[in-house]
Formats: structure tokens, C-alpha cells, sequence
């Protein structure tokens, strides 16, 4: 993968994990690999594309989980994990 491709990823990685250091490091290495700043633009809004998805999909699971769904007593009796599916 070319240094620009990587480093457009990179961008789009920074902004979706929250990363404000990451992101100004990125930008300015991708604009150095010879990224144009529509292309960064295009990157930071797929980034918030991802993002805006992600909270959409965790809203609506914090919904079914605070409306009594069974996760609730799965957490309780999993030792020392959140829930039987959990790798935490």
C-alpha cells in the first residue's frame, strides 16, 4: 500500500478512535505522502461515517439492554467477564 493510501487510513482511524494526536500526526503525514485535502476531507468523513454507526448501534443495544433483555442475568453469572460472549 502507498505511504498517501496508508496514511489517508490512518486518518480515518484516528478520528473514529477519538485520537487528537494521532490525528494531527496523520493529517500532517498524509499531506506530506501528497494527499490533497479533499482526499484527508473524504477520509475524516468516512471516519464519522463509522463513528455516527457505531454509537447509533450501541444506543439501540443500551435499549434493549435496559428494557430487561436476559444480557442483564447473563452479566451476573458469568465469573469475572461481563457475559458469556465476552473476551474482556
Amino acid at each position: 500500500m502507498e505511504a498517501r493510501v496508508r496514511e489517508l487510513v490512518a486518518v480515518a482511524a484516528s478520528l473514529a478512535a477519538g485520537c487528537s494526536r494521532c490525528l494531527e500526526h496523520h493529517v500532517g503525514e498524509a499531506r506530506r505522502a501528497g494527499a490533497t485535502a479533499q482526499e484527508v476531507q473524504e477520509a475524516l468523513d468516512v471516519a464519522r461515517a463509522v463513528r455516527v454507526t457505531a454509537i447509533t448501534n450501541m444506543d439501540a443495544f443500551a435499549a434493549q439492554v435496559v428494557s430487561g433483555n436476559d444480557t442483564l442475568a447473563m452479566a451476573a453469572t458469568s465469573p469475572g467477564r461481563c457475559g458469556p460472549d465476552c473476551n474482556c
